[in-house]
């Protein structure tokens, strides 16, 4: 077998064996660029700022928002809450856009319309996506409409993950997870993250049916912090900043909490029911939590069959 084209994005590997009793045993690995925080290094937090949003194909409101709060947070500039209300209110208008292009390949009319008013959101709320911002707009009757545009064209998730022995990322178990080093050195993306040790997972926002959160808190060690519901699930930055420059920076995605080796896609996985194609199976955990890059599924054959 011929191995997966590596992409800048990476991708999820889930390679399913079967035990001796005739279990499904899954292994997740991922190719995820998990050193590209480590591009932010050196830089100014102006500079990192404004790129954030370039870099990710996906999300790019969610990520310039989560950037921002970290950097602001780590710098210690005061935010007012009808700026943070803005970028929530654009950050939500990206993610009804995402679930509607994910639950309609056919990009027809009605998908248009949700697509140019979810730009015209996005396009009303840049002066608030700018570091230390003090310009907030209300976006509320744009989202309003994009919500009454999008709503037959949603299909809701259902709670294919819920009943796993996993227990769901909160913002308030976000305080305990294990996301930031001691020092100043940086180990890029958090690729296995964890809260007191053990795997959780994330909803996106159009499954948990409300506005995405966003908030910041001022990390141990000097950390900034900000976190974001994307349409994915929950999405942290966090940055440490000297004088205006970024001596340390990570990232972690909805992906790295449901595709953790032992989280909940793995649970979910091991329960796949014996004689059937679970392949298929796989396929429709995988599609059901969605990860934000391309996910290879195979089967080998165990070394004792």
């Amino acid at each position: 077998m011929n191995a997966p084209v590596s992409s800048i994005e990476g991708f999820i590997e889930i390679a399913l064996s079967r035990d001796i009793d005739g279990r499904c045993v899954p292994t997740i690995t991922s190719t995820r660029p998990f050193n590209l925080p480590r591009t932010f290094v050196g830089k100014s937090a102006e500079t990192v700022a404004a790129s954030v949003g370039l870099l990710f194909s996906l999300c790019g409101q969610a990520q310039r928002a989560a950037s921002l709060g970290a950097l602001e947070a780590a710098m210690g500039l005061p935010v007012a809450e009808d700026v943070l209300k803005t970028r929530a209110q654009a950050v939500r208008a990206e993610a009804i856009r995402e679930a509607v292009l994910r639950s309609n390949p056919d990009f027809g009319s009605a998908v248009r319309k949700v697509v140019q008013q979810a730009h015209r959101v996005a396009e009303a709320a840049k002066p608030a996506f700018v570091l230390g911002s003090q310009t907030s707009i209300d976006l509320s009757g744009d989202l309003d409409a994009l919500a009454d545009l999008a709503r037959p064209l949603v299909g809701r998730r259902t709670g294919l993950l819920s009943d796993h022995g996993i227990a769901e990322l909160t913002p308030d178990s976000l305080a305990d997870a294990d996301l930031l080093p001691n020092g100043l050195d940086d180990s890029g993306l958090a690729d296995m993250p964890t809260v007191n040790g053990e795997p959780r997972w994330t909803r996106g926002a159009i499954s948990q049916g409300d506005t995405p959160l966003y908030a910041y808190r001022l990390g141990a060690f000097g950390w900034g912090v900000a976190s974001v519901l994307t349409a994915r699930g929950l999405l942290t930055h966090a940055a440490r900043v000297n004088d205006g420059v970024v001596t340390a920076y990570r990232i972690t995605a909805p992906t790295e909490w449901n595709f953790h080796p032992k989280g909940i896609v793995a649970k979910a996985l091991a329960m796949l029911p014996t004689n059937t194609d679970w392949v298929a199976g796989a396929r429709v955990i995988v599609d059901a939590i969605d990860p934000c890059v391309e996910a290879h599924i195979r089967f080998e054959e165990p070394s004792h069959a």
